[in-house]
């Protein structure tokens, strides 16, 4: 941490400042969707990898910092996404490993929710330090969402803010 050149930004808004940012962009996925459709692709499974790709495209969102404090800098993070059970009404999340070829991650994610769509344990499997919460709601009308997490919780939220119905 000593020679890590955010130290004191990030010590600042760590240990002093308790805030955070929420920003919403409106994003035309017209023809995003109209591909989807074309190619018979699902969109939250898209949705995961598009957020995913972003995410992995800056440095800044691949760091981590573990519970000695010591500052690390993956390769690759990888989304926790969630799988809904229609049956209770509750979700379950799994971790699949980012792939940056679209096809391999889509089969990936496939995979994982065919697997553990009908385990309904909160964390299916084990969640690695380097993955990053994701979640999606198509059914919701909305262009804003603030989400409140607790001080010592770590992790990264993407979040989908979609101003239509999918």
């Amino acid at each position: 941490m000593d020679t890590w050149e955010r130290k004191e930004l990030f010590l600042h808004y760590d240990q002093q400042v308790n805030c955070y940012h929420c920003t919403t962009y409106d994003i035309n996925v017209k023809y995003l969707l109209k591909s989807i459709n074309k190619n018979r692709y699902n969109f939250y499974k898209t949705f995961v990898y598009i957020i995913s790709k972003t995410v992995n495209s800056i440095d800044n969102f691949k760091i981590r910092i573990n519970e000695n404090g010591i500052i690390g800098h993956y390769d690759f993070v990888s989304p926790l996404h969630l799988i809904f059970h229609e049956d209770t009404k509750t979700f379950s999340g799994v971790c699949t490993e980012y792939n940056n070829d679209f096809k391999i991650f889509y089969k990936n994610i496939s995979e994982d929710i065919e697997k553990y769509k009908n385990d309904h344990k909160f964390f299916v499997k084990d969640i690695p330090q380097n993955s990053f919460d994701t979640s999606c709601l198509p059914w919701i009308k909305y262009n804003s969402l603030n989400l409140e997490i607790p001080v010592n919780h770590k992790a990264d939220f993407f979040l989908k803010c979609e101003n239509r119905k999918v």
